[in-house]
């Protein structure tokens, strides 16, 4: 009778765990069990040190991206510089001969046709040049297609739709001290439906309405921003598989201690006063625990 009591009540405490687990009131047994085992691992020492690495990694994966995000931030601020500094250069050459004219060196119309003679011919990094809109968006100056010069570029739009001569003439009329355009271009010699990133800086000479400016493709910032990051992703990983190895290699041992501590220490507990105690061996914490369970066991004996 004893025995059917107990039965009953194990049968109980199984259909109990079942609703609880199951809420559709079905519960087969393999897959309760496979339920408590998940239960048990997420609990243990074992699945607290595996998150502990997960997290190390995911740390790992945010700090590269970070650099990476930080890197490519500080290469385009350094464009953004270059390009600010010589538009400053160009102005200058600009407001130099507007300062003649207004002397009474020399005419407008000569200072005006001077001033674009000189833009025209400015460069920088090699073959980086500047050109000029006047407040209608005709191109005034070109630094190195002439046959652009006096072309409507009020309709030009680039692959995303941009009407970026537009643009550059409304950047510039609202900053003062200039400002930065985003766009894209093919670049020389390439076919028009293949362009490229460009970074434009422009900048309004107001007694003209004239439009100064000049731009960079920005696509080699992406390929070098990669490169640093495949590196220091490689970098990383390696540490973490390192870090990983010798940590998992730490956790499984300490969790198989444990765990055959665990079993002892129950079936001590259950009466059991044969039962072989494992290997008491270093000084940590788990082989203070394992002597303390021998001394238990000795006392269980007498």
């Amino acid at each position: 009778f004893n025995l059917r009591v107990h039965l009953g009540e194990i049968g109980e405490r199984v259909r109990r765990g079942c609703a609880g687990l199951a809420p559709t009131g079905r519960c087969s047994m393999p897959r309760f069990a496979k339920q408590l085992q998940l239960r048990r691992f997420l609990g243990s020492i074992r699945a607290r040190l595996l998150g502990i690495i997960v997290l190390f990694g995911v740390a790992l994966v945010a700090m590269v991206a970070t650099l990476a995000w930080i890197d490519a931030r500080d290469i385009r601020v350094g464009r953004q510089d270059e390009l600010r500094t010589v538009a400053e250069v160009a102005y200058k050459v600009i407001e130099q001969q507007y300062n003649e004219f207004k002397s009474g060196k020399i005419a407008e119309a000569e200072a005006q046709q001077r001033a674009k003679a000189n833009i025209r011919a400015l460069r920088y990094n090699g073959d980086e040049y500047f050109f000029v809109q006047d407040k209608n968006v005709v191109n005034i100056v070109h630094g190195t297609r002439a046959d652009q010069e006096g072309v409507d570029s009020s309709k030009r739009q680039d692959p995303t739709g941009k009407y970026f001569a537009v643009e550059f003439n409304r950047v510039a009329a609202e900053n003062v001290s200039g400002g930065f355009v985003d766009y894209q271009f093919a670049k020389p010699g390439a076919p028009l439906d293949k362009p490229s990133p460009k970074l434009a800086y422009v900048k309004l000479f107001a007694p003209w309405q004239w439009t100064l400016g000049t731009g960079m493709y920005i696509d080699d910032i992406d390929a070098t921003v990669w490169s640093r990051v495949l590196w220091t992703g490689a970098i990383a990983l390696a540490f973490l598989i390192l870090i990983g190895s010798v940590a998992g290699v730490v956790m499984f041992r300490l969790s198989k201690r444990l765990n055959a501590l665990s079993t002892a220490m129950t079936s001590l507990a259950s009466g059991e006063s044969e039962v072989a105690l494992p290997v008491i061996s270093g000084k940590d914490e788990v082989a203070d625990m394992a002597r303390a369970v021998q001394v238990f066991k000795q006392n269980a004996v007498e």
